[in-house]
């Protein structure tokens, strides 16, 4: 049976509807654990998200998955599993997710010491090793669950306590793995200071191990020089640089300026002055680094899209000449709030011969021309919205266009960027649950007072769960309509 966590990570790999197609993606449990065992999700290419935020969030909930809350009843289960699978010293291989992308390992305190540094202190040597290893091979996300178990002295209350650091990204460039781990080791302590500085009259009983989850890391960022697709190359819309090396981002800021008659030439790009500050980036440049570009340079302003592909969104028959099949669209990946007075917009695609590991930035120099036939099916010039694609022709007797879109941004500004996917042509929509649109005969209306008074019993005193104050019935209300 797929536990509730598992169906929670499904859900947030669902919504995620532009990374993801109809495969499958399987977690499996390695040697003789007891764990969750299988999930089948529908993915796009799982490889292409583990850059960026939306890697951070599914990093986070697959773990949540694969360890169990320590207080929850499942939780204590996993965890007592876990202490029993492990006998060996060191960090041992406990479970392996979405193909290998997730591994689990787990050290277990068999030397039995008493306090949380002193096992931290024994285990760094032994993380570093294995982090190594795993970073010579690609770039990695990792993150850690400390375990132990408090107790209430004099009582035979006994509680499992977990505390977890952020999942850390780490690449072969990352070669102080001392002073990481120290932040990441510190971060845990202050945790369990913060737990114990609350007053709850635990305190530690036992230090149970140290869970370390890591996760495969493929960033996406640019690389060099990929062919568009036919058809969108068809608009004549994006200056595409033809680079060799992984600098395509800082090309095709330059290609606004570039006035040549093959402006897709690297030869144009060499020798050109730089009237932007590049220094904060890496190559290749990730999506969620665009924002250091911003704001290393006052007053530029960059939007960031991509390529889904889908079942055309109006019927495009009359402007390409063929058959109604499946085509490109145009989705936006980063969009700023504010276009400023130097903007860019660029597009980000990627190689399908290479299974989705290689990424491309463009300059899109014409933005209407590239999204207007998936809006409409004419060649009208359009003011179109850059957040959800609202396009505006001119009309008669309605102000102009641009007029028209001005007004629409301020109210844009406040939802989340979309792209407008049109049901498939042929397809329908049928209303079904007529009983719904019944007026009811009869309505009724209840409301409830009450008052706050404190618990004096003193069963309570001895529960794990405090009832301070109880909630006593003043008045009740009813009131029927028909």
């Amino acid at each position: 049976m797929i536990s509730e966590q598992n169906r929670q990570i499904a859900s947030v790999i669902t919504h995620t509807s532009n990374y993801y197609d109809n495969e499958h993606l399987y977690v499996h449990s390695t040697s003789n654990y007891q764990g969750p065992s299988i999930v089948s999700l529908n993915k796009r290419k799982h490889e292409d998200i583990w850059g960026g935020e939306l890697g951070d969030q599914i990093c986070l909930e697959a773990d949540s998955a694969l360890t169990s809350t320590a207080s929850s009843t499942a939780g204590r289960r996993t965890k007592k599993q876990r202490l029993e699978e492990v006998k060996t010293e060191g960090f041992q291989l406990i479970q392996s997710a979405f193909g290998g992308m997730i591994k689990n390992y787990y050290k277990k305190n068999l030397t039995l010491l008493p306090h949380y540094q002193l096992f931290l202190d024994e285990a760094k040597p032994e993380i570093i090793k294995l982090l190594t290893e795993l970073i010579s091979k690609d770039s990695i996300k990792f993150n850690l669950k400390l375990e132990g178990a408090y107790k209430i002295p004099h009582t035979s209350v006994i509680e499992n306590r977990s505390f977890k650091t952020a999942a850390r990204t780490l690449c072969m460039a990352d070669n102080d793995l001392h002073a990481i781990l120290e932040e990441e080791f510190n971060k845990l302590m202050h945790e369990e200071e913060v737990y114990t500085s609350k007053g709850s009259g635990f305190s530690i009983d036992s230090v149970n191990g140290l869970l370390l989850s890591v996760y495969r890391y493929k960033p996406i960022g640019g690389s060099s020089y990929i062919k568009l697709p036919d058809s969108i190359e068809a608009h004549k819309a994006i200056i595409n640089v033809k680079n060799n090396d992984e600098m395509c981002f800082k090309y095709s800021i330059m290609a606004k300026y570039v006035d040549a008659p093959n402006p897709s030439r690297i030869s144009h790009y060499l020798n050109a002055p730089e009237n932007y500050d590049f220094s904060e980036l890496n190559y290749p440049v990730e999506v969620k680094d665009v924002k250091k570009f911003e704001k290393r340079n006052p007053g530029v302003s960059v939007n960031v899209y991509g390529l889904k592909m889908c079942e055309p969104t109006c019927n495009v028959d009359k402007i390409h000449n063929r058959k109604n099949n499946k085509e490109y669209i145009v989705v936006p990946y980063k969009i700023c709030d504010q276009e400023l007075n130097d903007h860019f917009d660029l597009l980000l695609f990627n190689d399908e011969s290479t299974n989705g590991d290689k990424y491309h930035y463009a300059y899109i120099k014409n933005f209407s021309r590239l999204v207007r036939s998936q809006i409409i099916n004419h060649r009208a010039t359009m003011a179109i919205c850059k957040r959800c694609f609202k396009g505006y022709i001119d009309e008669p007797n309605k102000p102009d266009k641009a007029v028209r879109l001005a007004e629409h941004k301020r109210q844009c500004v406040l939802n989340k960027p979309v792209a407008p996917i049109m049901p498939t042509v042929g397809s329908s929509l049928r209303f079904q649950n007529w009983g719904n649109t019944h007026k009811h005969d009869v309505v009724i209306y209840a409301d409830f007072e009450a008052m706050l008074v404190k618990n004096t019993d003193d069963l309570a005193a001895t529960s794990s769960e405090k009832k301070l104050l109880l909630h006593i019935t003043m008045n009740l209300c009813h009131l029927f309509t028909r």
